[in-house]
């Protein structure tokens, strides 16, 4: 609760610890980790402990990134709590980014979305705001970002409604919104026609704008494919993906797969990126009529088959 003492760093090193076996085991069913621990409601917005100097900052959240996995992410309440423990004004380059190191995996967890001009303290106070939400608008092609309304008071009313909410998640690329608080704010939503579109268009939202596909090919042949994707939602996918064609015979139902090696994390919001597809067919594969389907599965093994984990 606020006002109530947080641990001591070395309290909550020895904890993350702890936890390391159960990140290890589960990590595939979480999408992304708020880093917590310290201050009231392990927002980082206050330290009974004095923790909010950037060395200890640093230390807590590096140690954090350790006992997770590498494929997963770390949100900070603050955004630039970020740049002042990596020490920089610039956001990820593409080279950058998805490469397992600690910046590429720290993203943003706004908890005060529209609820004043600086989002109730989420920017650096007496710091401009607009150089602050550039950054994230281009932090935000590589990690997350996600969050909550917390107030639709008088402070908030000239920022709450549709035509500014839509603008603002669209530039900071939101991937995910608290859909249960706050109610004046959701009510505000609903009333002004745009929590749909919000619903549709947070993440990625990828949609076929064409397609090109070998019609024939026999046993042992080359098969090929040209697709054209557009991500229609705020964001891009965060966490890793497979890429592969299913041919699914439409007689037997037998599935044949062709891995394609590309990132689809990269498929970027408002862009329509061309995917070109070439493989070999199996030399014994039956003859018949073939169904064609595009599947973005879970690469961990325990997930990979499950439907509701693909894309």
């Amino acid at each position: 609760e606020q006002g109530e003492s947080d641990a001591t760093k070395d309290r909550i090193l020895s904890h993350m610890e702890q936890l390391q076996p159960v990140f290890q085991e589960n990590y595939d069913a979480i999408a992304y980790l708020n880093a917590g621990f310290i201050g009231a409601w392990g927002e980082w917005n206050r330290s009974t402990n004095d923790l909010l100097n950037t060395t200890d900052m640093r230390d807590i959240l590096f140690k954090f990134l350790s006992v997770v996995p590498p494929e997963r992410m770390i949100t900070l309440r603050y955004p630039y709590y970020k740049r002042r423990i990596y020490d920089t004004d610039k956001p990820l380059t593409p080279s950058e980014a998805f490469n397992g190191s600690n910046q590429a995996r720290t993203a943003s967890l706004n908890d005060c979305f529209l609820a004043s001009g600086d989002d109730g303290g989420t920017y650096e106070f007496n710091v401009d705001v607009e150089p602050q939400k550039d950054f994230l608008n281009q932090e935000n092609l590589y990690v997350v970002q996600g969050g909550e309304t917390c107030n639709s008071d008088s402070r908030a009313q000239p920022y709450i409604g549709c035509d500014n909410a839509l603008k603002e998640l669209a530039r900071m690329r939101w991937s995910f919104l608290n859909s249960r608080y706050e109610s004046g704010v959701l009510n505000t939503w609903t009333t002004q026609g745009c929590y749909g579109e919000i619903e549709r268009r947070l993440g990625y939202r990828f949609s076929l704008v064409n397609s090109e596909i070998t019609n024939s090919v026999k046993p042992g042949g080359r098969f090929f494919e040209k697709l054209d994707m557009e991500n229609v939602g705020w964001a891009n996918v965060y966490n890793p993906r497979l890429l592969e064609v299913v041919l699914r015979n439409r007689e037997t139902s037998q599935e044949y797969y062709l891995r394609v090696n590309q990132d689809v994390r990269r498929w970027t919001t408002g862009e329509t990126t061309t995917v070109n597809i070439e493989g070999g067919l199996p030399a014994n594969i039956p003859s018949g009529e073939y169904d064609i389907y595009l599947n973005l599965p879970d690469p961990e093994p325990r997930l990979y088959n499950r439907p509701e984990y693909s894309i």
